[in-house]
This record gives structure tokens, sequence and C-alpha cells, in this order.
């Protein structure tokens, strides 16, 4: 997507669930819309994502909305799994729900993957606690078997996108008289039980807009996603990856969890693209010690961790010094220079004997010091100096610091590159 991401807008239902002695507050009693937000009954608020993906922006805003009213009015925030289509269902995605919760500081204070007194918090296990109500909505006529077959259901919707009206099912079952509908069951037709919603208009008070009514009838006509907000929200996508990019950067400087996290979450695609590297030979500690490094070098390009691998090729592998950009940065200067300058940085390191074990030592005063060998010689053409070395050692006309690639490479891997492309230079 380009430009500007248009997150659809939704009014948020804000309940308090009645408690009885004879079921949990999660699930009895009647809900009643709250006629302020300044009320301080304690309330019990539920988010109950399924588990059909990643948790949606979306679902994320009203997951806040409950949060933070449960905080205010010092109840609970409940997360409940609505599990019940098993066939849309994917494998991973409660845990990612979760995560996603964690992430952003929204910890339930009961529910699932937490527990609590009205356990358990999944609806697909739930059933029989709602069995005896759905037989009580059943006797009093609230509510109906439906013995559509799911062709006939598509059949209906299709006919009314293909006539540009909004088509709800049509209530074909609700005429069955309950004889008819008894020899059905007991024939075991598949069926499922609907709401008999009620034919006369619904008045219900709406937290944003006050008073309002509607009839079930013209419900889908009426209804327009740009006016369920006073105000639309939209997200600049370019927004949403500066925000991504500042989280990654607050990651990488919390060496305690936050560095460590991104280096879990980098390791398998890491491992993927650059298996053949030889940091995968070194012992566990040493190697995702390194690799946090080599995040914290990069994080301030880094704007989602997807972009990681290709920032990072260079620590890997040798670089493609046949690449377009290699011989851009080959052809941008001298070759006299260019020698000259490998050569001084190949004599440096010689001369400073700096071992492969050091390459944790601070990066600033190799730098410096390569810098000032460098300067004197070619003082002219100061700001070239980091061209042959950049060239070498990443084929890159960017990325980490030089000085953080010499210390993360360490003193051979550097001088095998530096001496790979002073070899391939034309002689003087």
């Amino acid at each position: 997507m380009k430009g500007m991401v248009k997150l659809l807008p939704f009014r948020v239902s804000l309940r308090r669930i009645s408690s009885s002695s004879h079921s949990s507050p999660e699930t009895s009693g009647t809900s009643t819309i709250l006629p302020s937000t300044k009320s301080v009954v304690p309330m019990r608020l539920r988010f109950a994502p399924s588990p059909t993906g990643y948790l949606h922006i979306g679902g994320l805003r009203v997951a806040l909305f409950n949060y933070l009213l449960a905080r205010k009015t010092g109840g609970q925030f409940i997360l409940r799994i609505d599990d019940t289509d098993k066939a849309r269902e994917v494998t991973g995605s409660e845990e990612r729900i979760l995560e996603g919760l964690k992430w952003a500081g929204l910890t339930p204070d009961e529910g699932a993957g937490v527990g609590g007194p009205y356990a358990p918090y999944h609806q697909s296990r739930r059933l029989h606690i709602y069995r005896p109500f759905i037989d009580k909505l059943l006797a009093e006529g609230s509510a109906y078997p439906c013995f559509c077959t799911k062709e006939r259901v598509e059949r209906i919707n299709k006919e009314g996108r293909e006539k540009g009206i909004s088509r709800t099912y049509d209530r074909f079952c609700a005429s069955l008289s309950r004889e008819e509908a008894e020899k059905k069951i007991q024939a075991a037709v598949p069926h499922v039980i609907r709401f008999k919603c009620p034919s006369d208009r619904v008045g219900y008070t709406d937290l944003v807009y006050g008073p309002s009514s509607s009839s079930p009838s013209t419900l889908g006509k009426g209804f327009d996603i740009s006016g369920v907000n006073r105000r639309r929200a939209v997200k600049d996508e370019k927004k949403l990856v500066w925000l991504n990019k500042q989280h990654l950067g607050r990651k990488a400087q919390d060496e305690v969890e936050g560095l460590m996290e991104l280096v879990q979450r980098s390791l398998e695609g890491l491992r993927t693209i650059y298996g053949k590297s030889s940091v995968w030979d070194w012992e566990e500690e040493e190697r995702e010690r390194w690799i946090g490094e080599v995040v914290r070098a990069v994080h301030g390009n880094l704007e989602t961790l997807d972009e990681l691998p290709p920032l990072v090729s260079y620590f890997f592998d040798c670089p493609n010094y046949e690449d377009a950009t290699a011989k851009e940065m080959l052809h941008s200067i001298s070759s006299l220079v260019h020698r000259r300058c490998l050569t001084i940085a190949i004599e440096y390191l010689m001369q400073k004997q700096v071992q492969a074990e050091l390459i944790y030592e601070d990066a600033s005063a190799i730098h410096s010091e390569i810098k000032q060998c460098l300067g004197e010689e070619f003082k002219k053409e100061r700001k070239s100096f980091a061209i042959p070395l950049r060239h070498a050692l990443t084929g890159r006309k960017s990325g980490a610091p030089l000085g953080e690639v010499m210390r993360l490479l360490g003193k051979e891997e550097c001088l095998k590159r530096l001496r790979t492309v002073l070899h391939s230079l034309p002689s003087e």
C-alpha cells in the first residue's frame, strides 16, 4: 500500500456484565450499555479475538479501550478466545495474540494464558454453560433452529450482491412450527440456533452519538463505516513505519532484554539465508552476543525486522565486488588513492596486532586511528578515505559505522577482504 492507510473505524460498545449466583459474570446476566464512562462501578470488560491470524490493529484498539476503562473503574480486563469457528482457526494464532497484547502492555487480569476463577476462557470449552440459556431462548420463542444448508445461505447472499443490496438471512426457518422443527431435530438434520430479532424498531443509547433507534430491516442499508466514529481513524503508513523504527531502536538499546528479543526473533531468518557462515559453528552464547552487536550496529537503518538479513549480509558473507554498487564505489576514486588507502589500512592492522578475540573492544579508537594514519598522506581527499575501506569490507555505500564493521569482523577477516580488493586493483 502507498500513501495513507485508512483503518476501518467502528463504534465500541462498552458493556457492564451483571453477575448472578448461578453462573460466571463473564457470560451471564443482562448486558446493559453504560450511560456514562464516568461511572465508578467496577466493570468486567472482555476482549474476545478469534484465533484466525495475527492480532489486527482494530482488535488491539478494542482491547485498549476495554483495558483502560477496566483500569479506570477498578474492574477487570478479561481475555476470552472465540475459537468456535474451527474451519478458519490458524495454528499458533492464540500465541501470537497473547504476544501482541503483552507487547502493547495490555496484560489481562483473567483469561486465556492467565487463568482465573471463571475458567475455561475459550469459547469452545464453554458450550455446556450456554446450553441451558439456548434452551431458555428456544422455549420463550426468542430463538429458533435453522436447518438451511450452507449452500442455500450462500445463494441468498450471492443474489443480494448481484442486486446491489445488503442481503442477510431471510428467516425462512423462523416460520417452521415447533412440531416441524422437532421432527428435523429428531432426524438429526444439521442445524444452528438463530436469534429471532424483533420486527419493530430497537432503541439504544450510543456513548458517542446519544439516543438512537433502528429497524432491523434497515440496519444494513443505513450502515456507513465512515460514520461509525466522530473521527476517521486514519494512519499514514510512513508514520507507522517510523513508529516501528523507534520501537526497534529502543529494543536495540536495551541490552538486558530488548536486544536479545530481537536476536531470538532474527535467528531463524539469518540461519536460513546465511546458513553456510562459520558463525553457526560458534558457541551459542558467543554467537548470540555477536549477532546482538550486529543488530545494534545497524539498527539506525532498520525500519522493520524483515529488513535485517539484507542489511547485515556483509557480516556473514564476503561482499560481492561484482555488484553494481561495489563497482561504482571502486571507480569513484583513483586507483592510486584506493591502493594507498588499503595498503595503509593493512599495515595499520598488522602493526596494531588486533586479534580476532578482541572484536568486542571499543570501535571508535580503531576508526579514529585509521583516519589519522590515512589523513596526512591524502589530506586533499580526506572525504574519500572511507570509500576504499567501506568498499572492501562491505561493498556498500552506507551501513553500520565503519569502526563497528571492523570491530565485529575482526582482524583476520578485515585483512582478508582488504587484501582481496588490493590484489584486484590495476598496478600503479
